[in-house]
This record gives C-alpha cells, sequence and structure tokens, in this order.
C-alpha cells in the first residue's frame, strides 16, 4: 500500500504530467481544479520494472 498527501498553495501548479507506478486514488477535499486525464502514452510502462 502507498499512500501519498500533497498540499499546494491557492493558485500554485501542482504536480506536472507524469505517471504513476501504482493504482491512485485522487481525493479533493477542499477548493476545485481542473483534473486532465489523459490515455497512457506507454502501453505498458511498469512491464520492465
Amino acid at each position: 500500500m502507498h499512500r501519498e498527501q500533497l498540499l499546494h498553495p491557492p493558485a500554485e501548479c501542482g504536480l506536472r504530467y507524469h505517471w504513476d507506478a501504482y493504482v491512485t486514488l485522487v481525493v479533493q477535499v477542499h477548493g476545485s481544479k481542473v483534473w486532465a486525464v489523459h490515455p497512457p502514452v506507454v502501453e505498458h510502462p511498469t512491464a520492465t520494472i
């Protein structure tokens, strides 16, 4: 199991585009944001890890 908490000041960017090597559940508890979910760039990125 992996747990991560991210806090960002208002009007600042969070993480840049990236992929996670594990299943991710995002819960936003305050404010609003436009979340962009893109199709994979690499079909099976963890196949060689």
